[in-house]
C-alpha cells in the first residue's frame, strides 16, 4: 500500500480518476474504456454537465446508483 497525496476537494465531474474515488470531489469515479472519470449523484439530468445525463450504474456489492454519466457512455 502507498500512500499518495490528492488536490484539497479532488477533482470534478469530467476529471480523470485513474487512482480511484479518492480523487474526486464527489468521491465517485466511474469507469470507462478511454479512462476513468469523476462523476456525481444524480436525481436528473438537470443536475449534470450540459452533455451528460443521469443514468442508473452498478455498484460494487450490488445494488444501483444514480451518476452523471458522459455522453455515449450507456449506464
Amino acid at each position: 500500500t502507498t500512500n499518495v497525496c490528492f488536490p484539497n476537494g479532488g477533482g470534478g465531474v469530467g476529471a480523470a480518476c485513474a487512482f480511484g474515488p479518492a480523487a474526486c470531489k464527489s468521491h465517485v469515479c466511474l469507469k470507462k474504456d478511454s479512462g476513468n472519470v469523476c462523476t456525481a449523484k444524480c436525481t436528473g439530468s438537470a443536475d449534470c454537465p450540459v452533455t451528460w445525463s443521469c443514468g442508473d450504474v452498478a455498484q460494487v456489492g450490488g445494488g444501483t446508483l444514480s451518476v452523471c454519466v458522459p455522453p455515449g457512455v450507456g449506464p
